[in-house]
Protein backbone atom coordinates (compact mmCIF):
# COMPACT_ATOMS: atom_id res chain seq x y z
CA UNK A 1 0.00 0.00 0.00
CA UNK A 2 2.83 2.42 0.90
CA UNK A 3 4.61 1.74 -2.38
CA UNK A 4 1.39 2.18 -4.36
CA UNK A 5 0.80 5.54 -2.67
CA UNK A 6 4.30 6.74 -3.51
CA UNK A 7 3.99 5.59 -7.12
CA UNK A 8 0.66 7.42 -7.41
CA UNK A 9 2.25 10.52 -5.89
CA UNK A 10 5.02 10.52 -8.44
CA UNK A 11 2.52 9.88 -11.21
CA UNK A 12 0.65 13.03 -10.17
CA UNK A 13 3.86 15.03 -10.34
CA UNK A 14 4.78 13.55 -13.70
CA UNK A 15 1.47 14.65 -15.19
CA UNK A 16 2.22 18.31 -14.47
CA UNK A 17 5.81 18.12 -15.67
CA UNK A 18 6.87 18.65 -19.26
CA UNK A 19 8.81 15.74 -20.67
CA UNK A 20 12.27 15.89 -22.22
CA UNK A 21 14.30 13.28 -24.06
CA UNK A 22 17.06 11.00 -22.76
CA UNK A 23 17.64 12.61 -19.39
CA UNK A 24 20.18 11.11 -16.99
CA UNK A 25 18.51 10.26 -13.68
CA UNK A 26 20.17 11.85 -10.65
CA UNK A 27 19.94 12.69 -6.97
CA UNK A 28 21.87 15.66 -5.55
CA UNK A 29 21.81 16.59 -1.86
CA UNK A 30 21.58 20.32 -1.11
CA UNK A 31 20.72 22.71 1.71
CA UNK A 32 21.45 21.93 5.36
CA UNK A 33 19.64 20.75 8.48
CA UNK A 34 18.68 23.14 11.24
CA UNK A 35 20.38 21.38 14.18
CA UNK A 36 23.84 22.33 12.99
CA UNK A 37 26.59 22.93 15.55
CA UNK A 38 28.33 25.54 13.39
CA UNK A 39 26.99 27.87 10.70
CA UNK A 40 29.30 30.25 8.85
CA UNK A 41 27.83 32.63 6.22
CA UNK A 42 24.64 30.56 6.35
CA UNK A 43 22.69 33.41 4.70
CA UNK A 44 24.81 33.24 1.53
CA UNK A 45 21.88 31.98 -0.56
CA UNK A 46 19.37 34.58 0.59
CA UNK A 47 21.54 37.66 1.15
CA UNK A 48 22.01 39.56 -2.15
CA UNK A 49 25.10 41.28 -0.71
CA UNK A 50 26.92 37.92 -0.64
CA UNK A 51 28.05 36.42 -3.94
CA UNK A 52 30.25 33.46 -4.77
CA UNK A 53 33.62 34.42 -6.22
CA UNK A 54 34.20 32.65 -9.58
CA UNK A 55 37.57 31.20 -8.55
CA UNK A 56 38.79 28.21 -10.58
CA UNK A 57 42.17 26.70 -9.74
CA UNK A 58 43.23 23.02 -9.53
CA UNK A 59 43.55 23.19 -5.75
CA UNK A 60 42.22 21.69 -2.57
CA UNK A 61 41.10 24.45 -0.19
CA UNK A 62 40.94 23.84 3.56
CA UNK A 63 38.67 26.06 5.72
CA UNK A 64 39.53 26.39 9.41
CA UNK A 65 37.39 26.75 12.53
CA UNK A 66 37.61 26.40 16.32
CA UNK A 67 35.12 24.21 18.19
CA UNK A 68 33.11 26.25 20.70
CA UNK A 69 32.10 23.01 22.44
CA UNK A 70 32.74 19.29 22.06
CA UNK A 71 31.40 18.17 18.65
CA UNK A 72 30.62 14.98 16.78
CA UNK A 73 30.87 15.92 13.09
CA UNK A 74 29.04 13.72 10.57
CA UNK A 75 29.71 15.92 7.53
CA UNK A 76 29.13 19.44 6.29
CA UNK A 77 27.37 21.58 3.72
CA UNK A 78 29.40 23.95 1.56
CA UNK A 79 28.19 26.97 -0.41
CA UNK A 80 29.49 26.50 -3.94
CA UNK A 81 28.53 25.43 -7.49
CA UNK A 82 29.76 23.24 -10.33
CA UNK A 83 31.11 25.03 -13.38
CA UNK A 84 29.53 23.31 -16.41
CA UNK A 85 27.79 20.09 -15.42
CA UNK A 86 27.00 18.43 -12.07
CA UNK A 87 30.29 17.22 -10.64
CA UNK A 88 31.48 15.13 -7.70
CA UNK A 89 34.59 16.14 -5.76
CA UNK A 90 36.38 14.78 -2.73
CA UNK A 91 36.06 16.34 0.71
CA UNK A 92 38.05 15.99 3.91
CA UNK A 93 38.22 16.67 7.62
CA UNK A 94 41.62 17.65 9.06
CA UNK A 95 42.81 17.92 12.64
CA UNK A 96 45.42 20.49 13.68
CA UNK A 97 49.06 19.58 13.19
CA UNK A 98 50.50 19.34 16.73
CA UNK A 99 53.92 20.26 15.36
CA UNK A 100 52.57 23.38 13.63
CA UNK A 101 49.69 24.98 15.60
CA UNK A 102 47.26 26.87 13.37
CA UNK A 103 47.86 24.51 10.44
CA UNK A 104 46.04 21.32 9.36
CA UNK A 105 47.73 17.95 9.18
CA UNK A 106 48.72 16.82 5.70
CA UNK A 107 46.58 13.66 6.03
CA UNK A 108 42.82 13.84 6.52
CA UNK A 109 41.14 12.21 9.50
CA UNK A 110 38.34 11.11 7.17
CA UNK A 111 37.35 11.71 3.54
CA UNK A 112 34.01 11.94 1.75
CA UNK A 113 32.50 13.16 -1.52
CA UNK A 114 30.23 16.03 -2.50
CA UNK A 115 28.18 16.41 -5.68
CA UNK A 116 27.38 19.97 -6.72
CA UNK A 117 25.02 21.18 -9.42
CA UNK A 118 25.54 24.20 -11.69
CA UNK A 119 23.19 26.27 -9.51
CA UNK A 120 24.87 28.28 -6.76
CA UNK A 121 23.82 26.91 -3.39
CA UNK A 122 24.52 24.54 -0.49
CA UNK A 123 25.79 21.02 -1.23
CA UNK A 124 26.29 18.21 1.24
CA UNK A 125 29.00 15.72 2.13
CA UNK A 126 28.55 12.94 4.69
CA UNK A 127 31.60 11.26 6.20
CA UNK A 128 31.64 7.45 6.34
CA UNK A 129 32.49 7.70 10.05
CA UNK A 130 31.78 10.64 12.38
CA UNK A 131 34.65 12.65 13.86
CA UNK A 132 34.89 13.71 17.50
CA UNK A 133 36.26 17.21 18.13
CA UNK A 134 37.27 18.44 21.60
CA UNK A 135 36.08 21.76 22.99
CA UNK A 136 38.48 24.50 21.86
CA UNK A 137 40.19 22.35 19.21
CA UNK A 138 41.07 23.75 15.79
CA UNK A 139 39.97 21.81 12.70
CA UNK A 140 39.59 22.24 8.94
CA UNK A 141 37.19 20.94 6.29
CA UNK A 142 38.09 20.88 2.62
CA UNK A 143 36.96 20.59 -0.97
CA UNK A 144 39.44 18.83 -3.25
CA UNK A 145 38.55 20.22 -6.68
CA UNK A 146 38.14 23.91 -7.44
CA UNK A 147 38.54 23.60 -11.20
CA UNK A 148 35.19 21.86 -11.70
CA UNK A 149 33.57 23.05 -8.44
CA UNK A 150 34.21 26.57 -7.20
CA UNK A 151 36.08 27.25 -4.00
CA UNK A 152 33.70 28.47 -1.28
CA UNK A 153 34.79 32.10 -1.32
CA UNK A 154 31.94 34.54 -0.67
CA UNK A 155 32.35 38.19 -1.56
CA UNK A 156 30.73 40.23 1.21
CA UNK A 157 30.87 37.28 3.60
CA UNK A 158 32.37 36.94 7.08
CA UNK A 159 36.00 35.75 7.24
CA UNK A 160 36.72 32.35 8.75
CA UNK A 161 38.35 32.47 12.19
CA UNK A 162 41.41 30.46 11.12
CA UNK A 163 43.76 30.61 8.15
CA UNK A 164 42.49 29.03 4.93
CA UNK A 165 45.07 26.81 3.23
CA UNK A 166 45.49 25.46 -0.27
CA UNK A 167 47.55 22.72 -1.88
CA UNK A 168 47.82 20.66 -5.07
CA UNK A 169 50.01 17.79 -6.21
CA UNK A 170 53.59 18.64 -5.23
CA UNK A 171 52.57 21.51 -2.92
CA UNK A 172 52.13 21.26 0.86
CA UNK A 173 49.53 23.30 2.75
CA UNK A 174 50.11 27.01 2.08
CA UNK A 175 48.03 30.00 3.29
CA UNK A 176 45.85 31.34 0.46
CA UNK A 177 45.77 34.96 -0.57
CA UNK A 178 42.75 34.44 -2.85
CA UNK A 179 40.03 32.45 -1.13
CA UNK A 180 38.22 33.89 1.92
CA UNK A 181 34.84 34.03 3.68
CA UNK A 182 33.70 30.41 3.19
CA UNK A 183 30.12 29.19 3.48
CA UNK A 184 30.27 26.13 5.76
CA UNK A 185 27.56 24.48 7.87
CA UNK A 186 28.57 21.47 9.96
CA UNK A 187 26.33 18.40 10.18
CA UNK A 188 26.54 17.23 13.78
CA UNK A 189 24.98 14.74 16.17
CA UNK A 190 21.18 14.97 16.03
CA UNK A 191 21.01 16.58 12.58
CA UNK A 192 19.07 14.29 10.20
CA UNK A 193 20.97 13.59 6.98
CA UNK A 194 19.02 13.00 3.77
CA UNK A 195 20.44 10.94 0.92
CA UNK A 196 19.31 8.39 -1.65
CA UNK A 197 19.89 4.83 -2.73
CA UNK A 198 20.30 4.73 -6.52
CA UNK A 199 18.56 7.30 -8.75
CA UNK A 200 14.99 7.64 -10.12
CA UNK A 201 15.66 5.82 -13.38
CA UNK A 202 12.70 4.99 -15.61
CA UNK A 203 11.78 2.27 -14.83
CA UNK A 204 13.17 1.22 -11.45
CA UNK A 205 12.10 -0.38 -8.19
CA UNK A 206 15.32 0.19 -6.25
CA UNK A 207 15.22 3.99 -5.81
CA UNK A 208 14.69 5.26 -2.27
CA UNK A 209 15.04 8.45 -0.25
CA UNK A 210 16.97 7.65 2.93
CA UNK A 211 17.41 9.50 6.20
CA UNK A 212 19.89 8.72 8.96
CA UNK A 213 21.23 10.40 12.10
CA UNK A 214 17.62 11.27 13.03
CA UNK A 215 16.06 10.71 16.48
CA UNK A 216 15.53 7.00 17.14
CA UNK A 217 12.06 5.41 17.25
CA UNK A 218 10.43 8.65 16.13
CA UNK A 219 7.98 9.94 13.56
CA UNK A 220 9.87 11.08 10.47
CA UNK A 221 8.05 12.64 7.52
CA UNK A 222 9.30 13.27 4.01
CA UNK A 223 8.25 16.46 2.24
CA UNK A 224 7.99 15.98 -1.53
CA UNK A 225 7.35 18.83 -3.93
CA UNK A 226 7.78 20.19 -7.42
CA UNK A 227 9.72 23.37 -6.59
CA UNK A 228 12.85 24.55 -4.82
CA UNK A 229 12.09 28.23 -5.41
CA UNK A 230 8.52 28.71 -4.10
CA UNK A 231 6.71 27.08 -1.19
CA UNK A 232 3.85 27.61 1.26
CA UNK A 233 5.69 30.40 3.08
CA UNK A 234 6.81 32.20 -0.08
CA UNK A 235 10.21 32.07 -1.73
CA UNK A 236 12.43 29.08 -1.01
CA UNK A 237 14.53 28.65 1.00
CA UNK A 238 12.12 29.83 3.74
CA UNK A 239 12.99 30.64 7.34
CA UNK A 240 10.84 28.38 9.54
CA UNK A 241 11.47 30.57 12.56
CA UNK A 242 8.29 32.46 11.64
CA UNK A 243 6.24 29.37 12.49
CA UNK A 244 8.17 28.40 15.60
CA UNK A 245 11.15 26.38 14.32
CA UNK A 246 13.98 28.76 15.13
CA UNK A 247 17.12 28.23 13.07
CA UNK A 248 15.37 25.87 10.65
CA UNK A 249 14.98 26.26 6.90
CA UNK A 250 12.48 24.85 4.40
CA UNK A 251 14.21 23.92 1.14
CA UNK A 252 11.49 22.10 -0.84
CA UNK A 253 7.84 22.83 -1.58
CA UNK A 254 5.56 20.37 0.17
CA UNK A 255 2.76 19.33 -2.14
CA UNK A 256 2.93 15.95 -0.44
CA UNK A 257 3.99 14.76 3.02
CA UNK A 258 4.77 11.05 3.33
CA UNK A 259 5.08 9.51 6.82
CA UNK A 260 7.75 7.21 8.19
CA UNK A 261 9.09 6.01 11.55
CA UNK A 262 12.78 5.72 12.36
CA UNK A 263 14.58 2.64 13.61
CA UNK A 264 16.55 2.29 16.84
CA UNK A 265 19.52 3.75 14.96
CA UNK A 266 17.60 6.77 13.61
CA UNK A 267 17.24 5.52 10.02
CA UNK A 268 14.33 5.27 7.58
CA UNK A 269 13.89 4.74 3.82
CA UNK A 270 11.02 5.72 1.57
CA UNK A 271 10.93 3.33 -1.40
CA UNK A 272 9.81 5.10 -4.58
CA UNK A 273 9.02 2.86 -7.58
CA UNK A 274 9.39 4.80 -10.83
CA UNK A 275 6.83 3.85 -13.52
CA UNK A 276 7.91 2.37 -16.87
CA UNK A 277 6.83 5.38 -18.90
CA UNK A 278 9.51 7.14 -20.98
CA UNK A 279 7.24 10.18 -21.45
CA UNK A 280 7.97 10.93 -17.79
CA UNK A 281 11.61 11.60 -18.69
CA UNK A 282 12.91 14.87 -17.24
CA UNK A 283 10.78 15.14 -14.11
CA UNK A 284 12.44 17.14 -11.34
CA UNK A 285 11.21 16.98 -7.77
CA UNK A 286 12.54 17.98 -4.37
CA UNK A 287 12.52 16.25 -0.98
CA UNK A 288 13.30 17.07 2.64
CA UNK A 289 12.69 15.22 5.91
CA UNK A 290 11.78 16.26 9.42
CA UNK A 291 11.60 14.16 12.57
CA UNK A 292 9.85 14.62 15.91
CA UNK A 293 11.69 12.93 18.78
CA UNK A 294 9.50 10.72 20.96
CA UNK A 295 11.89 11.40 23.85
CA UNK A 296 12.13 15.19 23.76
CA UNK A 297 9.39 16.32 21.37
CA UNK A 298 12.03 18.33 19.50
CA UNK A 299 11.52 18.63 15.74
CA UNK A 300 14.62 18.51 13.56
CA UNK A 301 14.91 19.13 9.81
CA UNK A 302 17.32 17.51 7.36
CA UNK A 303 19.05 18.86 4.32
CA UNK A 304 17.13 18.48 1.04
CA UNK A 305 17.49 16.50 -2.17
CA UNK A 306 17.05 17.38 -5.84
CA UNK A 307 15.78 14.39 -7.83
CA UNK A 308 15.74 14.06 -11.62
CA UNK A 309 13.94 11.14 -13.25
CA UNK A 310 15.37 9.91 -16.53
CA UNK A 311 15.72 6.99 -18.89
CA UNK A 312 19.51 6.97 -18.58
Amino acid sequence: MKHQFLAATLGTLFVVTSASAQTTSAFNAYGYGCQSCLKHNEDAQTNPAKTLRPQTLPNEYCYGFTAASALTVHGFAMYTKAMAVPYTMGTGFYAEDPAAPGKPLETATVNGTMTADITEGWYVTQFPTPVSVANGANFWVSGLDSTNILASSILGGVPSPLTIYWRRVGVLWTPTGIVSNPGIVLICEGTPILGASNTPKIPSTDFSIDVNNAPAISLCNMILGISNTAGPLGALPSDLGMIGFKGCTLWASNEFTIPGFTTTTGDYSWKIPVPNDPTLDGLQFYVQAYAASTMTGRISFSNAGHCTAGTL
